[in-house]
């Protein structure tokens, strides 16, 4: 598949290509190209151009036409989440769901919120000599916006940028991941087939550290939304800070689910396995360390080893299929050395974390303790199950916060004035009660603490991080 750059299919300039692989057996299934700088260069250039073609249009048409790309999605929603299941490794139902979610409920929702959009006016003859002066403050798209999208939910994680970015009037320069770039180079071209301005819509492939830089450097990129690791976000907010570049940052994570004495141990188990096995534990907001009162650990323990035995696991189009492999070999490998670290520090392995190929088993540890580094910094992108035993809330709380992440978590209690307290308490972005925290909802800005971001991304807030605010004064104009 080519890259997309002013409406046209483009191959790099230097003609190199990256492969991309089916992680479950490893099979070819296309080749991309390596964007070079001048690919890049072109595609900002384009995407400035055209978006001051596209944000002419009035906004009532922008809507419609983004309402036509809802349909296209919907017609072309078997082939994209099939695309994304062979490059991805998840499970097709999964991708399918992500899309019809959108459809449904995300993009309809930004297109409905940014009609409502309103000015406002500041009060004629509140400060002396300014009795006659009018002014009104209105929002006005930033310009080109680059989307930077990570390989664990693409089709989800672009179109949450996307569409409040191209409602409002602003292009896009979209670089996908390099294992997963295929199904997004599908939805973006069925941006223009509804009808966007060709110019305002550009997907350049390849390295992400290389095109990652040279988008983050150029000049002509109003706002950079980045979804992925603290360290290339880290960098990106410092190849972009010479312009002074808006960056907008959804991080890592190493969410702490707290189980307290009084919890229902059963439902705690049960959103354990489906919070840290969906997308085989490669979700950001995914739990990632239990924090459990000591006098219910061992019995969380055996429920959770019990949940875990009915995981179906297997291949991304299998019927039922629940979990299936990480995104590559080299990541199932990470994970298993961490695995063993942790091991080697003093944990023990009581199920699962077995590897083959790019597939990982489930993996409960046991015995660990707030000093080893997966209860601290330590980020598993894998379905990995560390146990640490606690005396009482408040040492659940200080290992909570002990970590210098702070993008999601849970709590799961039975006494809600208790629960409430302990969320409140836990330095995050978002505390869900009672269930996992991998918890979305469209309208809720989700973003993190610390480490975990810059910035929140939901229907209640994007929309004006996308847009900058003009104050236009009419003098004497009053009688």
């Amino acid at each position: 598949m080519k890259m997309t750059i002013g409406g046209k299919k483009a191959e790099s300039k230097d003609k190199r290509t990256l492969d991309v692989f089916c992680p479950v057996d490893n099979q070819l299934l296309d080749a991309v190209p390596i964007a070079t700088k001048e690919d890049v260069d072109e595609a900002v250039r384009m995407a400035w151009h055209g978006q001051k073609i596209w944000s002419k249009q009035p906004l009532h048409y922008r809507v419609d036409v983004l309402h036509k790309y809802i349909e296209l999605l919907d017609e072309h929603k078997e082939e994209v989440a099939t695309l994304m299941s062979l490059e991805q490794g998840r499970p097709y139902w999964q991708n399918i769901a992500n899309i019809d979610n959108n459809v449904k409920n995300i993009i309809p929702g930004y297109l409905d919120v940014c009609k409502h959009q309103y000015g406002r006016t500041t009060l004629p003859g509140a400060y002396a000599g300014k009795e006659k002066d009018f002014q009104v403050v209105v929002r006005e798209p930033l310009g080109v916006v680059a989307t930077i999208i990570p390989f664990n939910s693409p089709i989800n994680l672009f179109l949450k940028k996307a569409i409040p970015a191209l409602a409002v009037g602003n292009s896009l320069v979209v670089k996908p991941a390099s294992d997963a770039p295929l199904a997004m180079i599908k939805i973006v071209d069925l941006f223009v087939e509804a009808g966007v301005t060709p110019e305002a819509v550009n997907i350049v492939t390849g390295s992400g550290a290389a095109v990652g830089k040279w988008i983050s450097e150029n000049p002509k990129v109003a706002a950079i939304s980045f979804t992925g690791s603290t360290e290339v976000g880290a960098e990106i907010v410092k190849n972009s800070s010479r312009n002074l570049t808006r960056c907008f940052m959804e991080l890592g994570g190493n969410d702490a689910c707290i189980i307290t004495d009084d919890a229902d141990i059963n439902l705690a188990a049960k959103a354990a396995k489906a919070g840290r096995t969906a997308n085989a534990g490669q979700i950001c907001a995914s739990p990632k360390r239990y924090i459990v009162h000591k006098n219910v650990a061992e019995e969380f323990t055996l429920k959770l080893v019990d949940e875990l035995k009915t995981l179906k696991i297997g291949a991304p189009m299998d019927p039922g299929v629940e979990m299936c492999c990480l995104i590559n070999e080299k990541a199932a490998i990470n994970a298993e050395n961490q695995i063993k670290h942790t091991v080697d520090q003093g944990a023990v392995l009581v199920y699962g974390g077995k590897r083959r190929g790019a597939y990982i088993e489930p993996a409960v540890l046991s015995g660990v303790t707030k000093n080893m580094d997966i209860a601290k910094d330590m980020e598993v992108f894998a379905p990995v199950f560390p146990i640490i035993a606690v005396e009482d809330d408040s040492e659940a709380i200080d290992i909570a916060n002990s970590s210098s992440y702070g993008l999601s978590g849970a709590v799961f209690c039975r006494d809600f004035k208790r629960a409430f307290n302990i969320a409140n308490a836990v330095e995050t972005g978002q505390m869900v009660i009672n269930w996992h925290s991998y918890y979305l909802n469209p309208d809720a800005p989700f973003g993190g603490y610390k480490k975990s971001g810059l910035g929140r991304e939901g229907i209640m807030v994007t929309l004006d991080e996308f847009t900058q605010q003009k104050t236009i004064t009419l003098k004497d104009i009053l009688f």
